[in-house]
Order: structure tokens, then C-alpha cells, then sequence
């Protein structure tokens, strides 16, 4: 049990780990509270959502949640979670006449509602903890500002099958809508995220092992920008290649770290030699490798991994471990 996904768009492109749904969602500066520089903007009858890579009988998802001040009688929707096969099994909605949080089975049907009461305007950390089960062993629970809200258990979902999918903000029904803005997003499969800080570790210098071909000038300086560019890149077609680059410092001191997560913009063109990447890290002069990962045909997503304990120790990773860290990339045909 384990961190399985984080994302705080420090990247500063809506690429990769989430797929538009509807409308045209997009990366703005970060709301109060939010970490990273940038954050999700979902207005009107727009949402994006999160393929986990497989079923989840159970999971926590925390986020941070600014809504927009709206006034009227809407409903809005806020994260739900979805089975394989594409249908809705539950999640959290809002409601603007109440102002209240709404655990829901389906898209509609409600669980059970928040005692705290949710402005506009303002920066929440939402956490949901969601078991999807069409008997009365399924369960659903909400925490805001880190206060247990809602414990219900019961049918929470009509349908079989785990959770496969997140999707943030609107769902299919007309009428409702998304307006708000997401920060600071985390999925795990075992315990509550809590209020979890992300800082962006970039390249800033050339590392241990400098394998593949700049555009132009050093490879790091190719791989750094935020927002990301499209017209600077390393590329290689040979296979066991590996760049590594050093990355700037965590910027403060945590309580504690619960992750390391590698994120890579790739693509393959052609048909090169090496079909794949995995992404590395280099920490105690030691290189330790992601399984295989399989870029597409265009830039289209990020690839990444996570790494909850330093692989070196396996133990948590400190600070000083953080600050010494080389991460990069490894051809693999």
C-alpha cells in the first residue's frame, strides 16, 4: 500500500497524466495554498481525468479545492470515480444552495453531506476515501481541513468493478458544472494523504553520465523550462544510453517525505532502435531504474514514477538526499 499518483502542475502544460474529457481545461497560477506555481483551472462544463493503470477495490484521493463564488441553485461537480468500463461509481459533488460537500453513489444519488459549510473564493484540501460496493460493505468518507466530515457506510456504488479512473470536475449530466480550481493532487491505495506539500526539483546542471544528443548546447538546459518546451530536447537511437542531471534543492526542510515521483515528456519517432526509456535516478553514486516505459508516437503525456523510499536505503528519504540527487533518462531497446 503505497502513494500510487501526485501532481501539482509545476510542470506548467496539461499533458500527459490526465486526458480532456470536456472543454478546454488549462494551467493558471496557483491559488492560496496550493503548491508548485500553477493549478488546474476547470470553469463551466469542463473536466479531466486520471487512468490509474488498474483496478482499485479502495482509495484516497486529496486535493486542493478553490471554487469559484457563484451564487444560484447548481450542483458541481468535483472529482468522481469510474470502473473500466467507463461507468460512474461515486464521488464528491457540491452543492452552491447549500453549501455544503455531497458524498454520492452514482452521479446523483446522495450518500450523505458535509457539516461544514464551503465558500467561494477560497482554498480547501478535500480528501475522499471511496470503496465502491453495490452491498452494504462499500464505504465513503470525507475529510475537509483535515476534520473528518462524512463516514458512511453502505451501497456506495450501482455498479461492479473498482476504481480505474479520476476524473476531476463536470460529469455527462447537463445542468452542472465544474468551476473551480485543483491543486496539489494525490491518489493512494492505503492511507488518508493528509495536506501534502510538492515542490518541482528541475535540472539545473549536467549529472554523472551525459549519454544522449542535445538540440542544442548542454542536455540539461534542453530538459528545464517550465513550461515545458516543445523545440529543445535530448534524443538518442541506441540502446543502454543514460543522461543524468542534477537537480536544483528541496526548498525547505519537511516533516516529511513521502515520495519521490520522476516525470518525463517523451516520444519515439520513427522506428528507432531502442522501443523504450525507463527513468533513473542516481542517488549514494548508485543508478536505480524504473521498469520499461513505452513512449508514444507524439509528445503527449508524461511518464512517470514513483519511488516512496530512497531505493538506497529503503528507508524515507530525507532532505539532504533530496538536495544530492541526480534523475534522468535510459534507452532500453
Amino acid at each position: 500500500m503505497a502513494r500510487i499518483f501526485i501532481d501539482c502542475f509545476a510542470h506548467g502544460v496539461l499533458l500527459g497524466h490526465w486526458v480532456i474529457t470536456e472543454g478546454t481545461p488549462a494551467i493558471v497560477a496557483a491559488k492560496n495554498g496550493m503548491s508548485g506555481g500553477y493549478c488546474l483551472e476547470l470553469l463551466s462544463s469542463e473536466s479531466v481525468q486520471l487512468d490509474l493503470g488498474q483496478d482499485y477495490s479502495e482509495l484516497y484521493v486529496a486535493f486542493k479545492y478553490y471554487p469559484n463564488s457563484i451564487t444560484g441553485s447548481y450542483e458541481f461537480h468535483v472529482a468522481s470515480f469510474y470502473n473500466a468500463s467507463g461507468q460512474v461509481l461515486g464521488g464528491l459533488n457540491r452543492y452552491s444552495q447549500t453549501g455544503k460537500f455531497y458524498l454520492h453513489r452514482n452521479e446523483t444519488t446522495v450518500l450523505a453531506s458535509s457539516g461544514k459549510d464551503i465558500f467561494g473564493s477560497r482554498t480547501y484540501l478535500a480528501e475522499v476515501y471511496f470503496k465502491p460496493k453495490t452491498d452494504a460493505t462499500g464505504a465513503a468518507k470525507l475529510k475537509v481541513n483535515g476534520k473528518l466530515e462524512i463516514d458512511f457506510t453502505g451501497q456506495t456504488s450501482n455498479y461492479a468493478g473498482g476504481i480505474r479512473y479520476i476524473r476531476l470536475g463536470h460529469m455527462s449530466a447537463p445542468g452542472r458544472y465544474a468551476d473551480a480550481y485543483f491543486g496539489d493532487v494525490v491518489a493512494d491505495d492505503g492511507v488518508w494523504p493528509g495536506n501534502t506539500v510538492m515542490a518541482l526539483l528541475k535540472p539545473q546542471a549536467a549529472g554523472s553520465s551525459t549519454q544522449w544528443t542535445p538540440s542544442a548546447g548542454a542536455n540539461w538546459d534542453c530538459v528545464e523550462e517550465v513550461p515545458a518546451s516543445m523545440n529543445e530536447f535530448v534524443g538518442v537511437n541506441a540502446g543502454d544510453q543514460l543522461d543524468l542531471y542534477t537537480l536544483t534543492d528541496l526548498p525547505a526542510a519537511p516533516d516529511a517525505v513521502k515520495c519521490v515521483q520522476l516525470q518525463a515528456m517523451a516520444a519515439k519517432y520513427g522506428s528507432p532502435t531502442p522501443g523504450n526509456l525507463q527513468l533513473a535516478l542516481r542517488t549514494a553514486n548508485t543508478n536505480y531504474f524504473s521498469g520499461d516505459k513505452t513512449p508514444p508516437a507524439i509528445i503527449s503525456k508524461h511518464l512517470f514514477h514513483i519511488w516512496e523510499n530512497n531505493p538506497n536505503t529503503l528507508a524515507a528519504w530525507t532532505k539532504t538526499q533530496l538536495d544530492g540527487l541526480e534523475a534522468g533518462i535510459k534507452s532500453v531497446t
